[in-house]
């Protein structure tokens, strides 16, 4: 596997989270105008690839109100009240007359704890305010730009719309070397044969690990037939100033549980709606070198999912006590082992990375000291 790019990976995440809140499509009406047919890759769009958007873009999930609901989905976020929607799809942009329309129907329908959420390619302003004004949620989206629109919940209206990119983020456009960061993790866990080994173990190729080598010689030895790292700490730090620091999405969430035992019912929740994780941050870093009672819980998943069913609470950063966050290295949860109680968790060192990232300085000082010493991995 080479390196892969910002195109490949978001195309892999997208990809993920169409499978997750896909497995059924939801029940849509569509309304087809005049020669105007929905083709197999807007119909992908529309349906499955809005989900994604929601998730990527504003931590929106989106999750199955079971067989008997009269909903097709229930979204909920950060900050949006856990709300069940039917949907009506339009392969043509929304007029207000036919805003209001559906506004009548919705109300003839008897649903009165279901909203109604139309998906469609466009809308007039006009059509926006007098969806709005009955009620109607409204999302727009076209190949090749972001979902917007407005959600109209239970706890009022939610807006989406475009966030403005940082200076950051637009230098980050271009290739990252995840590759070049999966040998160095995967040296730090400890030495390797050969580097047939390191590439199976790192999850690249054969030639490309001899390229990461070159560039990594002041950090790593070749003795005794090994591929080793001179000196974890040097390693480690090259590492924390180069390794990306932001997820790609990221959702916080509250509850009362102490993060250890937040943590195990997150994992639990993941695993039982099929979702890839692995334990990282303070609970990972005291499960491999107890020192004192984390504060937070933070865990990598291969794709957003709701924890309400789970008792726990979508909350603002500042709140919260359980990130679940998307990465955008495509090494990383393959990277993850089952602890003792079969609980997926991050090797020492990127636990190690993320802390550092997170400001978790005590934690990481403790994790670093016994990854040293060899009592850990």
């Amino acid at each position: 596997m080479g390196e892969v790019a910002r195109a490949d990976r978001d195309s892999a995440t997208r990809r993920q989270l169409t499978q997750l809140v896909c497995r059924r499509a939801p029940s849509v009406s569509i309304v087809h105008r005049r020669r105007i047919m929905l083709t197999v890759q807007d119909s992908e769009r529309l349906v499955a690839g809005v989900w994604a958007d929601l998730a990527t873009a504003y931590g929106i999930v989106a999750d199955f109100p079971g067989p008997d609901a009269r909903a097709d989905v229930v979204l909920s976020g950060p900050n949006l009240a856990r709300t069940a929607f039917a949907i009506k799809r339009f392969t043509r942009p929304v007029q207000p007359s036919a805003a209001r329309r559906l506004a009548a129907v919705a109300a003839d329908s008897g649903k009165s704890d279901v909203r109604l959420l139309v998906i469609a390619p466009g809308a007039s302003p006009e059509a926006r305010r007098v969806a709005e004004e009955v009620g109607v949620s409204l999302i727009t989206v076209q190949e090749g730009t972001q979902t917007e629109g407005f959600l109209c919940t239970v706890a009022g209206v939610v807006r989406l719309e475009s966030p403005t990119q940082s200076p950051a983020q637009v230098r980050a456009r271009g290739r990252v070397p995840w590759g070049t960061y999966a040998v160095a993790f995967t040296l730090l866990e400890g030495s390797v044969r050969d580097q047939s080994e390191l590439a199976a173990r790192a999850g690249i190729g054969r030639p490309r690990v001899s390229q990461v080598l070159t560039q990594l010689g002041e950090f790593v030895v070749h003795s005794n037939a090994e591929w080793a790292v001179r000196d974890p700490r040097a390693l480690a730090a090259w590492l924390v100033e180069r390794y990306p620091k932001e997820p790609l999405l990221a959702t916080t969430w509250a509850t009362l549980e102490p993060p250890v035992r937040a943590a195990e019912t997150a994992s639990r929740r993941l695993d039982e709606i099929g979702v890839r994780h692995a334990v990282s941050g303070e609970v990972a870093a005291d499960r491999i070198a107890p020192w004192a009672r984390p504060a937070t819980a933070w865990i990598w998943v291969a794709a957003p999912a709701d924890l309400q069913p789970a008792g726990l609470t979508p909350a603002p950063a500042d709140a919260a006590t359980l990130t679940l966050a998307v990465s955008e290295d495509p090494h990383l949860l393959s990277s993850a082992r089952p602890a003792a109680d079969g609980m997926p968790q991050l090797p020492g060192w990127r636990v190690w990375v993320d802390l550092v990232h997170q400001g978790r300085d005590d934690a990481a000082d403790a994790l670093a000291d016994g990854l040293v010493a060899g009592r850990i991995r």
